[in-house]
């Protein structure tokens, strides 16, 4: 019981005390009294306890109404901290995933990296003059290139020179495998020199079937009727 409840039933008591002293010398004529008079009695003396318990019970809901109003209140601050904790940790989450799909992204990035062709060229020089050639005068040299394919596996690979043909053309490599070499030689007369560098291209597609392209330039580094080569 509330501290509002034993006080309401203290002064009933002593309410009562005070009726009985006052009303003492009366007490013995109320079991004669007829109901009619002993209910009017009864109205008298219990009528202002009535009403005081009523206002009391006003008071009573009062408190009770205050204290669910601080119960709401600490309920509503305690939701509050509980949506501020909830939108840390989403923030805190979100970055997380944000983290791992950059860690999944850079991962399967150097994952393609490391499965795709990746093409070495070399210039091994030149070698003899074409004999076929009837003009003696100028005379085309039959430069070597080697090609190493030190990445993934690759596939339909097709070399093109800007100039001149690769020997022998035996037309796209179908398969070409990881650290597997392979030599082109091309003709070039001493003479030509297209700006000093001729384009060379590889085209392939890696083994998941994307298509790739590699360039490199095949430079003249050296004038001359034995001029040199070299590929950037």
């Amino acid at each position: 019981m509330s501290r509002l409840g034993w006080f309401g039933v203290g002064v009933s008591i002593l309410y009562i005390l005070i009726i009985a002293c006052l009303q003492h010398t009366k007490l013995a004529g109320i079991v004669s009294l007829s109901l009619n008079n002993f209910g009017d009695f009864l109205a008298g003396v219990l009528g202002p306890l009535g009403i005081f318990w009523l206002v009391l019970g006003f008071f009573q809901q009062g408190s009770e109404l205050r204290n669910s109003i601080k119960a709401l209140d600490l309920q509503t601050k305690e939701l509050q901290q509980s949506v501020e904790q909830q939108k840390e940790l989403a923030k805190a989450t979100n970055e997380q995933l944000k983290l791992q799909q950059e860690e999944f992204s850079f991962t399967t990035g150097e994952l393609t990296k490391s499965r795709a062709p990746k093409f070495v060229v070399s210039y091994l020089g030149f070698g003899q003059e074409a004999s076929h050639w009837d003009d003696k005068k100028e005379v085309p040299l039959k430069h070597k290139i080697a090609f190493a394919n030190v990445g993934g596996t690759a596939c339909e690979v097709e070399i093109f020179l800007a100039y001149g043909a690769l020997e022998p053309d035996e037309g796209p490599i179908v398969i070409w495998p990881q650290f597997e070499t392979k030599q082109r030689v091309v003709e070039l007369f001493a003479s030509d020199t297209h700006g000093d560098s001729i384009q060379l291209h590889i085209t392939y597609k890696d083994a998941d079937g994307n298509e790739g392209l590699a360039s490199r330039a095949f430079v003249r580094v050296s004038n001359g009727d034995h001029p040199k080569f070299e590929i950037h």
